[in-house]
């Protein structure tokens, strides 16, 4: 099993559970559709004060995990969306 170290650092971390694409078509577009809403609830003042804070924050979380198409959260449970290329 290959690692990857990272410089001046003590942690290694197996190349299997590194940054692997997670996130599928479908799953990257409802993530982004769901960051566009939250962002136009914002600009609308539909929500204000702390959750239009917590709004944003969750926009950018989705609009940063879609576009990395990797999301840790998948990746600590062990799921993803993401079509695996059929071996023949």
């Amino acid at each position: 099993m290959s690692l990857i170290r990272f410089p001046d650092s003590r942690y290694f971390i197996p190349k299997s559970k590194a940054m692997k694409k997670n996130i599928g078509f479908s799953d990257k577009v409802v993530r982004l559709l769901i960051a566009a809403t939250l962002i136009g609830l914002y600009i609308a003042d539909v929500v204000t004060g702390v959750w239009a804070v917590v709004a944003l924050a969750g926009a950018g979380i989705m609009i940063a995990t879609s576009l990395m198409n990797f999301c840790p959260i998948y990746a600590f449970f062990g799921i993803g969306t993401k079509r695996r290329k059929k071996m023949s």
